[in-house]
């Protein structure tokens, strides 16, 4: 009798512990099955259970359920996503055309001999200086409607990005003036070349002399710095408006720090300029150094891109 419970022991044990094997490798594969799902949720695959067990197929059934919930949810994300840039691009079309009749209105006005006082004169000033904003307001809304549309064609060639950079400075220069900024460049006497595009570069450059002018408190220093297969841009400032709680959001589509709001831009800048640099297989990045006693924090942005190691005499 002894013999015969012992025997029945054995055999109980060993079905349970073939049965904890074959569980533990039936999770092992449905974890690895999930870590491949998860890789890539566009594709409609779900969790196979390779062992039948009634529990594990409740629970691979709800798995299987919280996935199709998931790929639904960013289906929907995706088409109201895609309606938003289709409403914006509409919008900023429709805007462009009346800001246009009025610009040109405006050229005309002031191209004729009228007897306008002084005070006439300057509104005029106002009124262009104005529709000019606008107009950069909606080409941002456009462009970025563009880019997340996949729709913003960038063509890679060979770019002198210090013989950019210089022209995107030389037209910022009064904007940097207006501002009363200090500013420095360390520039090489020789070209820098990139892989790049022309437009996409000085539209990056635009917006960060752009947001210098806005938030820089004293100071703007540019320099570029070779290193090797790399070439780094850096924009350095010092700064009031930015601390470490904002430095993670300032790429976020129409992020701005409430104490920057009357400064008038839409928080597509900087977004802008990232998207563009990322187009161009580069990167574009912001970190805050903090300043030492009573010096203020500096805000560095620093566009990085892929040199072409060519060099001329």
């Amino acid at each position: 009798m002894t013999a015969i419970l012992l025997s029945l022991v054995l055999v109980l044990a060993a079905y349970f512990a073939i049965r904890f094997y074959l569980l533990k490798k039936a999770l092992k594969e449905t974890s690895e099955q999930l870590q491949v799902i998860q890789k890539d949720l566009k594709q409609n695959q779900v969790l196979h259970l390779p062992l039948p067990d009634h529990d594990l197929e409740a629970l691979m059934s709800s798995i299987n359920c919280t996935l199709d919930a998931i790929r639904s949810e960013r289906k929907d994300y995706a088409k109201r996503e895609s309606e938003f840039q289709a409403e914006i691009e509409a919008i900023s079309h429709d805007l462009r055309t009346p800001l246009t009749v009025i610009l040109g209105y405006l050229g005309f006005l002031q191209k004729q001999h009228l007897s306008l006082t002084a005070d006439q004169r300057e509104m005029l000033d106002i009124i262009e200086r104005k529709a000019r904003s606008m107009e950069t307001l909606i080409s941002q809304f456009y462009d970025y409607s563009r880019l997340n549309a996949n729709d913003y064609e960038i063509k890679i060639e060979e770019i002198d990005v210090g013989r950019t950079l210089r022209e995107v400075f030389a037209g910022n220069c009064m904007m940097l003036e207006k501002a009363a900024l200090q500013v420095k460049t360390d520039f090489p006497n020789h070209p820098v070349w990139v892989e790049g595009e022309a437009t996409a570069l000085e539209r990056i450059f635009s917006n960060l002399f752009q947001n210098a002018g806005r938030y820089a408190n004293h100071f703007l220093n540019i320099s570029i710095q070779e290193n090797g297969t790399s070439v780094q841009i850096i924009f350095e400032n010092d700064t009031l408006k930015a601390n470490a709680d904002n430095i993670p959001h300032l790429f976020d589509r129409f992020y701005m720090a409430d104490i920057s709001r009357n400064k008038g831009g839409t928080g597509l800048g900087l977004t802008i300029a990232k998207c563009l640099a990322e187009e161009m297989a580069g990167s574009l990045t912001a970190d805050l150094i903090n300043g030492e006693g009573k010096e203020t924090p500096r805000l560095r942005f620093t566009l990085c891109l892929k040199g072409t190691n060519r060099y001329e005499n």
